[in-house]
């Protein structure tokens, strides 16, 4: 016997959850350009432990169907009495994303077992005896234009060993007659060329690179993601002090008799290749050492044929020599943006979380480096607001938990966080994205970001399959937790062996996140922010804030109902 119900996006299916006929959705609204997420959780009770099965589903719509993988969470670094977290220990947690047909085509084959399974996947979906499991569906994943109206999904489980159907359901989905703008928030999460390099045993940017990088990127981008990290020079990210990480620049230098010269071949095919598969943003990276802009990223140089490390953690940041280098360099780089057409969509960074010991380094290099690049936006994450009265950054990237300080300063600022925060306190509160998170922890991002008039959110790994400060590479599917053993934090994304990348539900979440700031968006054009801001104080109880946090999966639900109600009328 096999027991299924359908439930929305915003709880997690476990091996041990009990499908609860409560909980079970009929009817799901969106917009003509807004992908919509759901779930079928099923188990089976019986004789049989291993029993095949055919997940599918009949609709005009476009669906794209996953299997949702359990991956070993093996240490929480969560207290259980966070708000929207998961409470339960070590153990299986939901998380990877693995593409099905979401109508497959079964095919069998005679032998002396009768034996079926599904055309089109290398592994067969099956239900497990007393183990639930689910299958994630998303109506128009690609945010394409929908005709408005009423659509019904129709959804099968067919068992395999008898060919009998076990459960059907049907869903009703309806497309209303409005379109989200596109998204007015710079979202990034830094994309690292070493860690595909590393992880695929692959030289940068060779034929199979590129291939694997586009999948990943267009992955990113299908899921919200609309700027990338720019990795011109190494990303002097998260590289202890005097050491290297893998050398990605992707412009040539050429140290001459009368300078430099520079080869921009790389540069413009990573742009033109990210620009391909959906970004619209770049983010160069930081032009000095984190913590600090003491020191310089370490870059490579040809001279007299031979490649050689000019700059480095040995480099002063505001000697002549490397300030030298880059006037050169901008003066270089600003004719190929502008063939490449980005130079308004290109974000530059000075250093990585300077503090307050930074102050007179860091100041040092926002005047020189504002000097050379005019009116181009300079962003960098920072928690020390003396940085932004100090007019050192243009737009501060802020901590959540120092989101207030800014504001009140009327800051035109980004928002971020690490994901890393289990000390107790201010930031346990806020919204995280950790294989622990509840969904819609995660979703109400998008409602904070736009109380806060963020120009957008950032979050430092995207694909961060290293331990910590870039050591000990791991495998995210098997040992999510690789990363200073905190589940998730370092990822958003999962490596397939392939090549293919994997997005994941906590991916979903956060696409989720930036439609409905799309969505308040929208309604701020039709009733003015003020409104806006007030419905959405009165629905949670109080003004808005980075610790305001949904009670449950039906208020988080709730809550964009009402936003559509608004918008209808």
């Amino acid at each position: 016997m096999i027991k299924a119900q359908i439930y929305s996006s915003q709880t997690k299916i476990f091996p041990d959850t009990r499908i609860n006929i409560k909980k079970s959705i009929k009817y799901i609204r969106t917009l003509k350009n807004e992908p919509v997420s759901f779930q079928l959780a099923f188990i089976s009770y019986g004789d049989d432990d291993y029993l095949p099965i055919s997940v599918s589903v009949k609709s005009e719509l476009p669906i794209s169907a996953y299997k949702v993988a359990y991956v070993p969470v093996t240490h929480t670094q969560t207290k259980f009495d966070e708000p929207a977290c998961e409470a339960r220990g070590p153990g299986l947690y939901p998380d990877m994303l693995v593409p099905r047909p979401a109508s497959p085509e079964i095919i069998s084959n005679s032998c002396k077992m009768k034996f079926y399974c599904e055309k089109g996947v290398n592994e067969p979906l099956v239900s497990v005896k007393n183990c639930t499991n689910a299958v994630w569906f998303t109506v128009n994943e690609e945010g394409k234009e929908l005709a408005a109206g009423k659509y019904t999904i129709d959804i099968t489980v067919t068992d395999l060993l008898t060919d009998k159907i076990a459960f059907s359901k049907e869903l009703t989905l309806e497309v209303l007659d409005l379109s989200l703008d596109e998204s007015e928030l710079i979202y990034t999460n830094w994309l690292y060329v070493d860690c595909i390099a590393r992880y695929y045993n692959l030289k940068p940017y060779s034929k199979r690179f590129w291939d694997i990088f586009s999948r990943m990127v267009k992955n990113a981008a299908i899921h919200k993601m609309n700027t990338l990290l720019l990795p011109a020079f190494t990303p002097p990210l998260d590289t202890p002090v005097g050491t290297e990480r893998m050398n990605v620049q992707l412009v040539s230098v050429e140290r001459t008799e009368n300078g430099y010269a520079f080869d921009f071949s790389l540069f413009e095919k990573y742009v033109q290749t990210a620009i391909g598969c959906g970004i619209k943003y770049f983010e160069h990276i930081p032009m000095y050492t984190q913590w600090g802009a003491e020191h310089a990223p370490n870059i490579y140089a040809k001279i007299n044929g031979r490649s050689v490390r000019i700059f480095g953690w040995e480099t002063d940041a505001h000697g002549e020599e490397y300030k030298g280098f880059l006037r050169e360099y901008i003066n270089a780089l600003k004719p190929v943006l502008e063939k490449l057409d980005i130079s308004e969509r290109i974000i530059y960074h000075l250093s990585d979380e300077p503090g307050e010991a930074a102050l007179e380094a860091y100041g040092k290099a926002a005047d020189y480096f504002y000097s050379l690049i005019g009116e181009s936006t300079c962003i960098d994450a920072m928690s020390e607001i003396k940085l932004y009265k100090m007019g050192l950054v243009h737009t501060p990237v802020v901590a959540l938990d120092r989101a207030d300080d800014f504001y009140k300063e009327k800051a035109d600022m980004m928002l971020y966080y690490t994901g890393g925060y289990y000390d107790g306190g201010y930031l346990n509160k806020c919204s995280n994205r950790l294989l622990t998170t509840k969904p819609y922890r995660t979703r109400i991002l998008g409602t904070q970001l736009y109380r806060y008039a963020a120009k957008g959110f950032l979050h430092w790994g995207y694909n961060y399959y290293f331990d910590r400060m870039s050591i000990g590479m791991y495998d995210p599917k098997t040992n999510p937790c690789g990363y200073k053993q905190v589940p998730g934090a370092a990822y958003l994304a999962y490596p397939a062996n392939n090549g293919d990348t994997y997005p994941s539900v906590r991916e979903k979440s956060m696409a989720e996140a930036i439609c409905d700031n799309s969505a308040l968006m929208l309604l701020e054009k039709k009733r003015g922010r003020k409104y806006v801001e007030e419905l959405c104080d009165k629905f949670f109880g109080e003004r808005v804030s980075v610790t305001t946090m949904p009670k449950s999966e039906d208020e988080m639900l709730a809550f964009k109902e009402l936003i559509y109600d608004e918008l209808l009328k």
